[in-house]
């Protein structure tokens, strides 16, 4: 005889940069920022543009749930409706990829013979999911000048973020840029800051606030 329970637990959403929060119900990453307070409204104004950072990071659901006690040796893990492609892991181990939609997981192998199991749903971040896809996060018009250019030329979705008004300028009108490689700006040895976009000049003043203490 089969058994079928829904897990209706607690469930956590984090990042890897801010620490895990509560969601409670079944609910998607965006939704949860907001309501936890992390992004604003994206339904008031232009706040949809500051909510873009939730699509660039990725994102893992958390939750425990207690091992069946009918005594079926064959336990599934079944999702009715994912929204994404990711990972899934049971008690640190993977136990299989998903691409969205419905997704049945075999984990008889993998949970605890009595007890709380840990199950996490890892969830790439939206724009690298695309197979093939180029994302580019230009760093000032300078940037964007020489890039646009070479994107048209490669194969598959482009993703460009433009550039904000406040962007600091960092090169010069002529630069080139090759899609892929960095830019080393400051030599150091003390301390590697990697950042891109609008961030690259903020990391810069960061650079000389440093280099003032002797780093």
């Amino acid at each position: 005889m089969a058994f079928k329970r829904r897990l209706d637990v607690s469930w956590t959403l984090s990042d890897g940069i801010l620490d895990a929060f509560p969601i409670g119900a079944q609910t998607d990453a965006l939704s949860a920022a907001v309501e936890a307070g992390y992004a604003p409204d994206p339904l008031i104004g232009m706040n949809l543009t500051a909510c873009e950072w939730v699509y660039n990071r990725r994102w893992t659901y958390r939750c425990a749930f207690e091992t069946p006690a009918e005594g079926d040796e064959r336990v599934y893990l079944i999702f009715d409706n994912l929204c994404g492609r990711g990972t899934a892991l049971v008690n640190g181990q993977i136990a299989g990829r998903f691409k969205g939609g419905e997704f049945m997981l075999p984990v008889s192998g993998l949970i605890r013979e009595e007890g709380m199991n840990a199950l996490e749903l890892r969830f790439e971040p939206m724009y690298r999911a695309l197979p093939g896809a180029t994302i580019i996060d230009a760093t000032d018009t300078a940037m964007m000048a020489d890039i646009l250019p070479k994107l048209v030329e490669l194969p598959g979705v482009k993703y460009v973020r433009a550039n904000r008004k406040s962007n600091d300028r960092v090169y010069e009108d002529g630069s080139e840029f090759e899609i892929g490689k960095g830019v080393v700006l400051r030599e150091g040895k003390d301390v590697t800051i990697i950042a891109c976009g609008y961030m690259v000049g903020k990391a810069l003043g960061d650079a000389e606030k440093l280099a003032e203490k002797g780093i």
